[in-house]
């Protein structure tokens, strides 16, 4: 299971462990993509569009819940903890 909600839960001041941040990303921001998945999941990529250009693919980094939200840099092969995300920060 891969769960990506863009808005999150639609809440107006609270942000979720599979939302895009900020919610509605402004150009030349910075922006974090989060996913959650099941421990089963190896790897997740994002295919990001712009404007209908060629898409850039994200290899999103594994972190812990538990760790608070950003991008922790894994050794390849290493296992996935029970509670996982992937993010992205761009």
């Amino acid at each position: 299971m891969i769960r990506h909600r863009p808005t999150g839960s639609g809440h107006p001041y609270a942000t979720t462990e599979d939302q895009r941040v900020p919610a509605f990303p402004v150009d030349g921001d910075p922006l974090e993509l989060r996913v959650r998945a099941a421990p089963s999941v190896r790897s997740v990529v994002c295919e990001w569009t712009v404007d209908g250009g060629p898409p850039v693919v994200l290899d999103l980094a594994p972190v812990r819940a538990s760790d608070g939200p950003g991008v922790v840099q894994q050794p390849a092969g290493q296992a996935h903890q029970a509670d996982v995300q992937h993010g992205v920060r761009a």
